[in-house]
């Protein structure tokens, strides 16, 4: 898909969240599945590389999800906010490839699907 058909459908996907009111509103972990010895699954993420240039490739990893949790994976920075859906793997990972279109600070936000739950972060510079 082109990049503007992308940047067009983050932009309806947005629309829709901001007309139903409590979308993707941080709930504090509520509604967590429990992780091995009955904890909760406290998820990470990274951006590889770091820094990058706009426009290139970057690698988007997380871990320590439940298994088979659907997450919501939100990139924001200066351009505005894009969003994609994944689901953790049996062993409560994923994998992705994105870019960014705009220089500076980007952040991406991970959120379990479910609850709404903010999960984790992981911030990258792009030049």
């Amino acid at each position: 898909m082109s990049r503007k058909i992308m940047l067009l459908a983050g932009v309806v996907l947005i629309a829709a969240m901001v007309t139903s009111g409590t979308a993707f509103a941080a709930k504090g972990g509520g509604g967590r599945k429990p992780g091995p010895g009955g904890g909760a699954n406290v998820g990470t993420c990274v951006v590889a590389p770091n820094p990058v240039a706009v426009g290139a490739n970057l690698i988007i990893q997380g871990s320590k999800y439940a298994p088979g949790e659907g997450l919501v994976v939100k990139l924001t920075n200066s351009g505005g906010t894009t969003f994609r859906w994944t689901t953790a793997d049996a062993k409560g990972s994923f994998v992705m490839t994105w870019w960014t279109y705009a220089a500076g600070a980007n952040t991406v936000n991970i959120y379990d699907t479910a609850s709404s739950a903010f999960l984790s972060s992981c911030p990258f510079t792009a030049y």
